[in-house]
């Protein structure tokens, strides 16, 4: 940014941004102490990089937006290119999105500026805001005044579009390159610091006086160390926002039904080294209910998912009603002294899910065709009630965290069998949602996890629609 006059970015704030959802949108912006003494210092430190990380819903997308609209119409620059970057075109546009409303909202800003899909333009000084998706070859050639690169941590250790950026900006007079993030993962997948980390790294060092870097800017929120979830001053310690537009009631319900490491990152603005169990420590084994499996011809969901070599098939199956109530109907597992090339029965397997039809009132045999698609093709012909159940992000996503919700509030209890609890307990959770192995050829199988989150899933859903009596033949 050219302007060292933080009073002129916070005036332009409360003059011409407005509010852009709820029962105020509309109404201008009124930055807090703390958002506005972050422009201000921000402005002061003619910073060529700079760093901003804080906990979700504490509004940085509106500070993003302030700051995108003043370098592209009142900075004094012309021809400024301003850009929204991010891992995905869908998060990059966050930013933007947020930007483009506030113009709309405003007479004084839409007089001067016309927003499009991907572009807001100032045609007097041809100057123009862009979004660039995480491609770094589509951002060559850029030149920009400012570039607004949200949520960083989504980058992992990949520093392309983020060096590409600061390689662009070198022929302005006053640019800025500001990554504005949650924290997360230390490590990205290939196990090199990810670009976040690093930044957060070099920033805790120039705090310390290991670095001195006068054009580089950073400002963190963060609970302690290893703080206790519950703590309520680390939570008014990472999130400025806490009790004003975050509300406490908010926090708390986070609290009692996110994983603890995503907590952490997007809660508490702590750092993690890994993607750690996804269930919380004793939370799984509190939902045990030694019970008797349900009696014949009761209600269930059967989960299935299906394995080719050298891993495992899980039955698992679930109660619709009175509550839920999982446990193993069949699970086949790679014994250590079996050959190398070991593959599960498929006639074990079909016999199973038969003797199940056959005790119980099935009403959706769930799962995932791949690699059965065969032998599923075969139940279905058969009578079974198949319902498929892609083990994609948009199915699997929302699937485990009703699965977690229900664990971490005990709205569903397990039969207690050590294989379930085994596979939940190798089970950890991606950035994006999606549980998962801790990682591809991770020997520490899950497959039961996932047939259970299957189960779990259309059981609570069935338990809310009308009855349908499976019908088969055997």
């Amino acid at each position: 940014m050219r302007t060292t006059d933080g009073d002129r970015l916070t005036r332009f704030a409360e003059s011409c941004c407005r509010i852009t959802r709820g029962s105020k949108s509309g109404q201008l912006i009124t930055l807090r102490p703390w958002q506005r003494q972050l422009l201000v210092d921000l402005a002061a430190s003619r910073a060529r990089r700079a760093y901003i990380q804080m906990p979700r819903k504490n509004g940085k997308s509106m500070l993003g937006a302030v700051l995108a609209l003043y370098n592209l119409l009142a900075d004094g620059e012309a021809g400024a290119e301003v850009y929204s970057v991010a891992g995905s075109r869908d998060q990059a546009r966050l930013v933007f999105d947020e930007a483009s409303r506030m113009v709309r909202l405003d007479s004084w800003l839409s007089k001067h500026l016309t927003p499009y899909r991907f572009e807001i333009v100032h045609r007097p000084s041809g100057s123009r805001y862009r979004v660039i998706a995480a491609d770094a070859g589509h951002a060559e050639g850029v030149n920009p005044h400012l570039v607004v690169f949200d949520e960083v941590h989504v980058a992992g250790s990949d520093r392309r579009l983020w060096d590409t950026m600061n390689l662009g900006s070198g022929a302005r007079e006053a640019p800025l390159v500001l990554g504005i993030t949650t924290p997360g993962v230390r490590w990205g997948t290939d196990g090199r610091d990810s670009l976040a980390w690093s930044l957060y790294d070099y920033a805790g060092r120039q705090r310390t006086g290991e670095v001195d870097d006068p054009h580089f800017f950073a400002r963190i929120w963060e609970a302690p160390p290893a703080c206790d979830l519950w703590d309520r001053a680390a939570w008014t310690a990472a999130n400025p926002g806490l009790g004003d537009f975050l509300a406490a009631e908010d926090m708390e319900a986070a609290c009692k039904t996110t994983p603890e490491n995503e907590f952490r990152t997007k809660r508490l603005g702590q750092w993690v080294s890994t993607q750690a169990a996804w269930m919380p420590y004793g939370a799984w084994d509190d939902c045990l209910d030694k019970r008797p499996e349900p009696p014949a011809r009761a209600p269930i969901v059967l989960g299935f998912d299906g394995s080719f070599s050298n891993d495992s098939t899980a039955l698992i199956g679930a109660t619709i009603e009175p509550e839920p109530y999982v446990w193993i109907v069949g699970l086949w597992e790679r014994d250590p002294t079996a050959p190398a090339l070991w593959r599960v029965s498929h006639d074990q397997v079909e016999a199973k899910v038969f003797e199940a039809a056959g005790r119980w009132d099935v009403r959706e045999l769930v799962c995932d065709r791949k690699l059965w698609q065969r032998d599923i093709e075969d139940w279905e012909r058969r009578g079974l009630p198949v319902v498929d159940f892609p083990q994609t992000p948009a199915r699997m996503v929302p699937a485990a965290q009703r699965f977690y919700e229900a664990v971490t509030t005990k709205t569903m209890h397990h039969s207690g069998d050590p294989r379930l609890a085994r596979h939940v307990g190798n089970t950890t959770l991606r950035p994006n949602g999606h549980i998962s192995k801790e990682h591809k050829d991770s020997g520490r199988k899950i497959d039961a996890a996932v047939a259970a989150v299957m189960a779990y899933d259309r059981a609570a859903f069935l338990a809310h629609s009308p009855a349908r009596p499976a019908v088969f033949v055997i």
